[in-house]
């Protein structure tokens, strides 16, 4: 039995615990990955938004840029690009070149690259042949032009605009160009009041125009000396969006061998993409901050759930050992008391269960001849008086022990002091039935029949079992009579024993 019971108990803890852990950490991952894809959708919430204000932004400077160096090249063509040697030309140019950034240089070179007429002046004689804006103008390429820059520090790094100035037969005959610092570009990006604030810039996020024919980077922020000569041709968006103005890009893709969130868009006129990118740990950093913080409380949840099935399996073996204890106790119980009142009580006196559970010590008498004697009083508090052979007698004598006289001869195990019940005492009786392979159904009710019937087919007067079993009708038994206080009919039976 202790084993069963220790399988019963056990079995439900280990299904609650394994209920309890598929719970907890299935909670766990779908939370995890409701926080990341939140985290995500707001990091490419803000990309997005600081992509498209960079578009506008840089698209604005520049046509700044590209309104005037078209409003130089229809002068150039008006008064001829000769004619720019003059001071009156020089101080035209001055005056034209205001709008430009505070950075910006604009130069203006003949057909040959000689630069014929600067802003500001130029400190020595240069000649632009060899520059790549100069060539693709001279060659018939897409104005306005965009073009690498030149110099060779990161302050000193120039964007050169460059527009080509024609004949009245549209031969190329020289080029104006503006060179904007890319400093300018990058406080134009820093200004991104709010969306730029929430990004929260750090040196691996970067802000960027690169050019639609290369990837070639052409402003970035932060600016760095490993930016300065990167390209983005190996980006999938820029073959994507090089020839779809007005069109945007969204994904992750590796940058400098690291994973991250990109968006761009194609400017419109301008042959030029503006991204913005988030490296993929910066976009889940809050993410897995929580996470952890989450995976804690779920590890100390996991060892409380643990320790509390630990206590559980040791409480569950404790009671398993006392069922076990008891168990035995009570089979060692039973055997005795269901002897005692199958032979001595329930068979031998022919009581019934209420008598039988109600009879205390001071009711049992021990008669010179050994014999038991039992003052019992039945139904309509009628007394008679039940004798019980010697050797039964005995067993129940050496059973009661230190037991005073008032304590009930039959005690119940569970509540010692206290006397059987009735459904106890027919559980006996079921219980030694069954081992004994008899009818389980048997009852105390049954034995005393059983004494009726035996006593009589022995030859005891029928009046005599009447009284031994406390008949008030003759009925009962056939005849009524009075009891005889020095004979009962339980004399008439047979024992074995």
């Amino acid at each position: 039995m202790s084993g069963s019971l220790l399988s019963y108990v056990r079995a439900p803890a280990r299904i609650i615990f394994a209920l309890a852990l598929t719970i907890i950490l299935g909670g766990l991952a779908i939370w995890t990955w409701s926080e990341f894809s939140v985290f995500r959708s707001d990091a490419e919430t803000i990309v997005s938004a600081t992509a498209l204000t960079m578009d506008d932004l840089a698209r604005n400077s520049l046509d700044r840029v590209d309104g005037v160096l078209e409003t130089v090249v229809g002068r150039i063509e008006e008064k001829g690009i000769d004619n720019f040697d003059s001071e009156a030309e020089r101080a035209a140019l001055r005056r034209l070149a205001r709008p430009l950034p505070d950075t910006g240089v604009i130069v203006l070179a003949n057909k040959d690259g000689n630069i014929v007429a600067a802003m500001p002046s130029l400190q020595s004689p240069l000649n632009v042949s060899d520059r790549e804006w100069f060539r693709s103008l001279k060659a018939g390429g897409a104005e306005p032009q965009v073009s690498r820059a030149r110099d060779s520090t990161p302050e000193a790094r120039f964007v050169p605009v460059a527009r080509s100035i024609r004949g009245p037969d549209k031969a190329f005959v020289g080029a104006v160009q503006a060179s904007i610092a890319r400093s300018h570009f990058a406080n134009i990006f820093q200004s991104l009041d709010s969306v730029f604030r929430t990004l929260d810039v750090k040196p691996d996020e970067k802000l960027g125009d690169y050019r639609t024919t290369d990837g070639a980077v052409v402003a970035t922020f932060p600016i760095a000396d490993a930016l300065l000569d990167e390209t983005a041709a190996a980006s999938p968006y820029v073959s994507l969006l090089a020839n779809s103005e007005g069109e945007s890009w969204m994904g992750w893709t590796l940058i400098g061998g690291k994973k991250h969130l990109v968006a761009a868009r194609r400017m419109r006129e301008w042959p030029l993409i503006v991204s913005v990118s988030l490296p993929e740990r910066t976009v889940y950093s809050g993410a897995w901050n929580r996470l952890l913080w989450r995976s804690m409380i779920t590890i100390v949840a996991i060892a409380a759930l643990s320790m509390l099935t630990l206590l559980s399996g040791r409480q569950a073996r404790r009671e398993a050992a006392l069922m076990g204890e008891l168990e035995h106790r009570v089979k060692n119980t039973l055997s005795v008391v269901a002897t005692v009142i199958e032979r001595a009580r329930a068979y031998f006196g022919g009581l019934r269960v209420s008598e039988l559970v109600s009879l205390t010590w001071s009711q049992v008498i021990r008669r010179d001849s050994g014999e038991a004697q039992q003052s019992i009083v039945g139904k309509g508090d009628k007394a008679r008086e039940v004798l019980i052979p010697a050797a039964i007698a005995a067993r129940l004598f050496a059973s009661r022990g230190d037991a005073p006289a008032a304590a009930p001869v039959f005690q119940s195990v569970r509540r010692p002091g206290n006397p059987l019940t009735e459904r106890a005492v027919n559980f006996i009786v079921n219980e030694a039935a069954e081992r004994a392979g008899i009818n389980p159904a048997a009852s105390i009710h049954w034995l005393r029949h059983a004494h009726a019937s035996h006593a009589i087919d022995n030859g005891a007067p029928i009046t005599l079992v009447s009284a031994t079993l406390g008949h008030a009708d003759l009925k009962t038994t056939s005849v009524y009579a009075h009891a005889r206080p020095g004979e009962s009919s339980g004399c008439y039976l047979k024992s074995k024993l």
